[in-house]
């Protein structure tokens, strides 16, 4: 086995069980959720279609910062019609500046 491909290997069996844990993890109601899907899917589309709203100006190639009142109904349709995984956005949404604290008292920004 190549070096280069022994290094892959170690480093995808390090990096495995946490980003396996954390797509486990149902976020909290009220926060802010990053989706991810597909890159062939439209990740604005995707969201409205399961009944919740993108926040923020950006999105990227396979992920998506979305809001829902109704956070574990919002998380099943958008697993159930296509999205990868859904974590907790929190983080993501203040280092992006976005105001968490207004989603958390249902205020759509």
């Amino acid at each position: 086995m190549s070096k280069t491909a022994f290094a892959i290997l170690i480093g995808l069996t390090l990096c495995a069980p946490p980003i396996l844990g954390l797509a486990g993890m149902s976020p909290p109601t009220g926060a802010p959720r990053l989706v991810l899907f597909p890159p062939w899917e439209d990740g604005a589309a995707l969201v409205e279609k399961a009944g919740g709203s993108p926040v923020g100006p950006e999105q990227a190639p396979m992920g998506i910062l979305a809001f829902a009142a109704d956070g574990a109904a919002f998380d099943r349709r958008l697993r159930e019609i296509g999205a990868w995984a859904i974590v907790d956005g929190t983080v993501l949404a203040r280092l992006c500046g976005l105001q968490t604290t207004e989603y958390s008292e249902g205020k759509e920004l």
